[in-house]
């Protein structure tokens, strides 16, 4: 059973590991959001991708040799053994941006933050989530 993450918690893990320049494979939507699970949770579901790209090529050649970026989070989930999501605080989830991109991030309780370009951004709403 997954522990219980306080919105306060989530929030304060999130603004953390989102913070600071946008860095493909290292602080990029998905690594910055595993890093915040990972603060919370003890577990990166991350880890067998990390190192593997460097670059917004990399990571699309990454992302649809999964067939997509839903294929992918749930390849990885399944992976790390993560539960279906019902939005906790505390919760990855991938949310659809303004722009139609997909990103990878951390639920809150009332929103879920994502590390864009621009800085952490709050995202009304989840397409699915996971929880440890």
């Amino acid at each position: 059973m997954a522990s219980v993450i306080t919105s306060r918690a989530a929030l304060g893990a999130a603004l953390e590991h989102m913070s600071g320049p946008w860095v493909w494979g290292s602080a990029d939507c998905c690594t910055s959001a595993c890093n915040a699970f990972l603060a919370l949770h003890s577990i990166d579901p991350m880890a067998c991708l990390r190192g593997t790209y460097q670059s917004f090529g990399g990571a699309r050649r990454m992302i649809a040799s999964f067939g997509g970026f839903l294929p992918m989070c749930e390849h990885l989930a399944e992976r790390y053994h993560l539960t279906p999501g019902s939005g906790l605080p505390g919760e990855l989830g991938v949310v659809q941006l303004n722009n139609g991109r997909h990103a990878l991030a951390l639920g809150t309780g009332t929103a879920w933050q994502a590390k864009s370009p621009a800085g952490t951004i709050a995202v009304p709403s989840v397409l699915r989530s996971w929880n440890a």
